[in-house]
């Protein structure tokens, strides 16, 4: 009898579950669709990329209602360039209405091609401005494909932006200007390395007295880790993302190790390059992504020893704690030195701002960014290194994340003296 009790009462259960689970038919289908096209726009692409081309269609719009504003008042005629006589306009302004909101009309290709042409041309902007207002329409999940013209039911199907004349246009802006140069970071060499960790240790040495907040900024300002490990080619945003959780300061020995093995810090760096390519072919990981990083003899480039230096200060005397894995390594810290956000990575400017600093202060001439270390570090460990410490190309591809058809060469190209 108890048997057969449960029985029961489960099944009323799921009679009431089933029940309030086909409540509301309707409401609930439109929920899932909404929640389906939420979720598509928040993974499909980054959350930067989508507000950006957001605010690129506003832009478009905004000028085709001040031009069709500019087009009205004009009556919607040109003068005859022989005759002096006004002529009608072909293409009606009042015709251009609406072309760029909710589902593409035949007016909506030349209305983007004209923006292009305006900006390209007439504001001689860069091709890069072009190219994103053809990323921005072009990126649409709802009107994608070829442009054509249903004629059975009188409408026009597919992107707009693969229209023959704005395919056309876009070829054409590319030529406009003719072969441009190609421009490069220069790479930070390991002279500049050595130099920038030798002013370093002169004036802040690692045992510098941290006394109060302008001691502690000062200190702050002269720690050496940042560029070190741009120095092991790590892009910028691998470099400030990487938290508590992705450094393992005491991990276990290597298999077979021996007892004159260095000690090493081993980091696992999250999202690297084209990870979401790899992941769409079912590739993700295969390729690794965590690094062991060893004692090196240059101090200057020396990551091991200027990581460890950085998280036992930072434990110190700006947590005042040790990590939690969703601290950053890096966070940020305010020009005081006294107030941080742990849980919030430090932005790219503050990394500028000390870079240039820091250079400075060294007397290094000439203007540096994250990627001229970056740049230097694969440079330094494809030809400079010494005799028998040299990577293969192939390892430089491996260590920076490159994809197998990426042209490593040219990230290392323009100041390479072969």
């Amino acid at each position: 009898m108890p048997c057969a009790h449960k029985e029961t009462s489960h099944s009323s259960r799921s009679k009431k579950t089933s029940a309030t689970k086909t409540s509301s038919p309707m409401k609930r289908l439109t929920d899932l669709q909404s929640q389906m096209k939420s979720n598509t726009t928040a993974h499909i692409r980054a959350d930067n990329t989508t507000k950006q081309y957001s605010q690129v269609i506003q832009r478009v719009r905004k000028w085709l209602e001040e031009f069709l504003k500019v087009e009205e008042n004009a009556e919607g005629c040109l003068e005859d360039e022989d005759e002096d006589v006004p002529v009608r306009n072909e293409h009606m302004a009042s015709e251009f209405h609406g072309c760029l909101d909710g589902k593409p009309n035949q007016f909506t290709p030349e209305a983007i091609a004209m923006y292009i042409s305006w900006k390209c041309y007439e504001e001689s902007r860069k091709l890069s401005t072009g190219e994103s207002v053809h990323a921005a329409f072009n990126e649409g999940d709802k009107y994608c494909g070829d442009w054509w013209y249903d004629e059975g039911n009188k409408q026009w199907i597919g992107n707009p932006c693969n229209a023959a004349e704005v395919v056309d246009f876009m070829e054409g802006c590319k030529r406009k200007d003719g072969e441009s140069e190609r421009h490069h970071s220069k790479p930070a060499s390991i002279i500049i390395m050595e130099r920038l960790y030798a002013h370093s240790i002169s004036v802040c040495p690692n045992d510098y007295p941290v006394l109060d907040a302008k001691s502690l900024a000062f200190k702050i300002s002269h720690l050496h880790t940042y560029l070190s490990l741009k120095f092991l080619d790590i892009r910028n945003t691998e470099t400030s993302h990487l938290q508590a959780k992705h450094v393992e300061r005491n991990p276990l020995p290597r298999p077979g190790a021996t007892p004159s093995d260095p000690p090493f810090i081993q980091i696992n760096l999250r999202d690297r390059k084209n990870w979401q390519k790899k992941q769409a072919k079912n590739e993700t990981q295969l390729n690794g992504h965590r690094y062991n990083l060893y004692p090196q003899k240059i101090r200057a480039i020396c990551a091991q020893t200027h990581l460890s230096i950085w998280m036992e200060f930072c434990e110190e005397h700006i947590l005042r704690r040790q990590y939690e894995p969703n601290d950053y390594t890096f966070p940020t810290i305010n020009a005081n030195g006294v107030t941080f956000q742990s849980k919030q990575p430090i932005t790219p400017e503050a990394v500028q701002k000390r870079i240039d600093n820091f250079t400075v202060a060294a007397g290094v001439p000439g203007a540096f960014t994250t990627h001229c270390f970056q740049r230097g570090g694969a440079q330094y460990q494809l030809m400079f290194a010494p005799i028998g410490e040299c990577w293969t190309l192939a390892c430089i591809q491996w260590w920076g994340g490159w994809a197998p058809n990426e042209k490593v060469i040219l990230h290392l190209s323009d100041s390479l003296s072969l």
